[in-house]
């Protein structure tokens, strides 16, 4: 069997992965395919070279000549490549991009760094972001989502992208490109697989000669396998209940999804809609279910000044709604029943009769929820020759952020533990009262807004047949903490239209998230950057930073929070042909001002007394922002080859990171002791296969995804062994019915289980890994067309 070896084998797995792979092949013995259908065939490498990109310059749109590190991932690879989330599609096919689990979330992990949550790397759908301002991040409901049959392409940047899209790429932008038009009038396309996997999802387009117009519907569930009492499940114990105890399913999820794209002459606009609910499947506490819902329309309009200048506005509005829930399967224990009755800081309640104690977390009660609202309005003006081989764009955006609003059932709040939905609070002399709601008692986020304003300049110089030169800088304005400038340059040297060289120096930055300055998680004890004075006021008598229980000891002041940094250079090279392409990158970068959440205990202070207007929180603490001192530099290369031979297609690359220097103030969040990346595998190689073929003149695509790392450093220090993750696609299109088509796929074809990162920033004593990887399960698709 492939790579269960416990052991890490540097050459063994992937020696054996090829030949199994071209074994693969060879019993495909046939006849390539002539069907015209774009279904069965991967772009040709000459058409991926033409393939027009945004995401990393405004100026730029040659996929060749990007002056950053962009993959794409085309629609006829997503088909078939068996990943049931963006997140894990993300992880199977991009160098330098690996998902790594967390308590409460699903990290997005680049080049060696993964953040405590997505708020550090840009979502964008068709151009327009989609992050919140107020703390998660990048959307769940679709970083996160399971139904990718919407997407036409999806462009991702590896390492920073603020020069073009400001804060949140600091670590890398993903740009999902949306089908706009088909050729098909209506496609039905009905799953169902393996643990209750049920999925439909229907298209219909129309186009004329101004007007085009393309609309998606889909809705499905998945039930999940139940986490296995391995590793973090088993070890990890809250509230009376260890992971495995809440009897999370893996990936379970209900989702509806809808998008309708029209285009009328210059105008175009997208309506969107994105539900999705899951399992919170590593988490401990009760609020173990979350649901985001996205709405939202955007709307561009192109302006053709003369023959070289270029105008597009373009604006958009959003609506966001998280809820939090508990699913309430539980396995009964006694430890769960001591726990209500006896540990909980609420057994007071219980014992005076307030609520009983059992030993059921609650089915379906709501735990949280709040709505941010965005809305945003961009300005570029792209002049072409504005004096000989030279092309600029100039910009303007500004973006408005709403956030601690109540969501669509009238929520704004967050509790940890099911007791806490009948209103609790203390009487501010050290004991518990059932008073009030939990919207005023346990905001989520309390009622602020943001605004960005925003300029940006580029400039592309085409020296002359070989040299072409780049350059840029982005000013961001932020309402809370300044100013920022974002510059990029980038230097080319092209030789025969084969080989090209690329050079490029920019920087990257994410400034705290929008709670640090209006506060919220109340009673979970956040601290707002405005009451850092009245905290540093106490800091000698009684703050306990180290939690030893003295305050006296330590002295800490907190400090004013500023952007976290990142500077980087890249070399690259890039050789192709009509059937070869070779690309590496090496790159280096420093990253500085890393922000990441820091606490503190109290001596003579107890849940409810004030520092400023904030309150210790039912921990008897209080946590926050702060930037770590000192750098951390990072080195690594990225090498991706793609050979075409006919129809097929095979790609292999690999990835390496390591940790060059840190400084001993800038460990934790990314980075463990002796300069080990935190949860993230320092090499990771994938292996891609797509083989188009006939067989008693019926066409069929077969496609083999194989991602393996070679291990990885848990935030507990040990080294945990490598592994290997496969996923084995067939496509069937009868050749009677050019217009039906049938596709299975195996997930986890090896059926590998051992451990997956988790970087486990709540415990990390306990986060070797967990047991995320489902077992081998099939899924069937039939697409109909009309």
């Amino acid at each position: 069997m492939l790579c269960n070896s416990s052991k890490i084998n540097r050459t063994l797995p992937l020696k054996a992965l090829i030949l199994a792979s071209f074994n693969c092949l060879l019993l495909s013995v046939s006849s390539y395919a002539d069907s015209n259908s774009d279904y069965l065939f991967n772009l040709s490498l000459e058409q991926l070279m033409k393939v027009k990109v945004s995401v990393g310059s405004n100026v730029v749109s040659s996929m060749r000549k990007q002056p950053v590190s962009v993959y794409s991932i085309s629609k006829d690879k997503i088909y078939l490549s068996g990943a049931r989330t963006l997140n894990e599609l993300l992880t199977l096919f991009v160098p330098g991009y690996f998902m790594v689990e967390d308590q409460d979330d699903t990290i997005a992990g680049f080049r060696g760094l993964v953040p405590d949550n997505n708020s550090k790397t840009l979502l964008l759908l068709n151009g327009i972001p989609l992050n919140t301002e107020w703390f998660w991040g990048a959307p769940d409901s679709i970083l996160n989502g399971m139904d990718l049959n919407y997407i036409e392409r999806i462009d991702v940047i590896r390492g920073p992208g603020s020069v073009t899209l400001g804060q949140g790429a600091l670590l890398g932008a993903i740009d999902i490109i949306t089908k706009k038009n088909t050729t098909q009038n209506i496609n039905i396309n009905l799953s169902t697989g393996d643990n209750g996997y049920k999925k439909i999802d229907l298209s219909g387009s129309y186009q004329s000669d101004n007007l085009s117009f393309y609309s998606y519907f889909s809705s499905g569930n998945y039930d999940g396998l139940p986490i296995r009492n391995e590793g973090w499940a088993s070890q990890r114990t809250d509230q009376g209940l260890t992971v495995y105890e809440r009897q999370h399913h893996l990936k379970r999820s209900d989702f509806t999804n809808f998008f309708t794209h029209i285009k009328y002459k210059q105008l175009e606009l997208d309506i969107f809609h994105f539900d999705q609910e899951r399992d919170l499947y590593n988490f401990f506490r009760d609020r173990e279910v979350v649901s985001q819902m996205v709405n939202g329309i955007s709307g561009a309009y192109n302006f053709q000044l003369n023959d070289n200048v270029m105008a597009k506005v373009s604006g958009y509005y959003t609506k966001d709604d998280y809820s939090l829930s508990s699913h309430g399967n539980n396995k009964t224990t006694e430890n769960r029943y001591i726990y209500e009755s006896q540990d909980s800081g609420f057994s007071d309640l219980i014992n005076d009769s307030f609520i009983i104690a059992d030993d059921i977390v609650s089915p379906g009660l709501t735990m949280g929820g709040t709505r941010e609202t965005r809305k945003g309005i961009k300005l570029v003006i792209n002049w072409n020759d504005i004096w000989p081989n030279n092309d600029i764009a100039i910009g303007a955006e500004y973006t408005n952020y709403n956030y601690g609003k109540k969501d669509s059932h009238g929520n704004n709040f967050i509790i940890n533990e099911e007791i806490q939905i009948i209103g609790i609070r203390s009487n501010g002399d050290g004991a518990l009262i059932v008073e009030g709601s939990t919207n005023e008692n346990n905001a989520w986020v309390k009622p602020s807004s943001t605004s960005i304003s925003s300029l940006f300049l580029e400039d592309f110089h085409q020296v002359n047949d070989n040299i072409a030169l780049y350059a840029a800088f982005r000013l961001d304005n932020h309402s809370d903490w300044g100013t920022k400038i974002s510059p990029r340059i980038a230097g080319f040297y092209d030789i025969d239209n084969k080989h090209l060289f690329r050079i490029t120096w920019q920087t990257g930055f994410r400034g705290a998230v929008g709670v640090q300055f209006s506060g919220g998680f109340v009673q979970d004890g956040f601290l707002a950057q405005d009451n850092f004075s009245a905290l540093n006021s106490i800091a000698e008598t009684e703050a306990d930073f180290n939690f030893d229980g003295i305050a006296s000891n330590d002295d800490r002041q907190l400090q004013e929070v500023v952007p976290e940094t990142i500077e980087n250079i890249e070399l690259a090279y890039t050789y192709n042909d009509s059937t070869l392409k070779f690309e590496t990158v090496l790159f280096y970068s420093v990253v500085e001002d890393i922000l990441t959440a820091q606490a503190n205990g109290y001596e003579g202070l107890v849940f409810g007394d004030k520092i400023g207007s904030d309150e210790v929180g039912t921990w008897n603490g209080n946590w926050y922002y702060q930037n770590q001192t000192g750098k951390l530099e990072q080195l690594g290369i990225e090498l991706i080859l793609t050979y075409q031979w006919k129809y097929s297609q095979f790609s292999l690359s690999h990835a390496h990171v390591e940790v060059v220097d840190v400084d001993e103030g800038a460990l934790g969040v990314y980075v463990i002791e002796d300069k080990k990346n935190s949860a993230y595998p320092n090499d990771v190689t994938r292996l891609h296969i797509s083989h188009p073929f006939t067989y008693s003149n019926e066409s069929f695509n077969l496609q083999y995804n194989h991602l393996y790392h070679w291990g990885y450093y848990a935030p507990t220090g040990v080294n945990m062994s490598a592994d290997s993750l496969a996923n084995l696609g067939l496509a069937w299109l009868p050749t009677k019915d050019k217009n039906f088509r049938v596709d299975f796929i195996v997930k986890n074809l090896w059926n590998n289980n051992k451990l997956y990162p988790i970087n486990g920033t709540g415990n990390r004593a306990e986060a070797n890994g967990t047991p995320a990887v489902e077992s081998r399960s099939w899924l069937l698709n039939f697409s109909f067309d009309f």
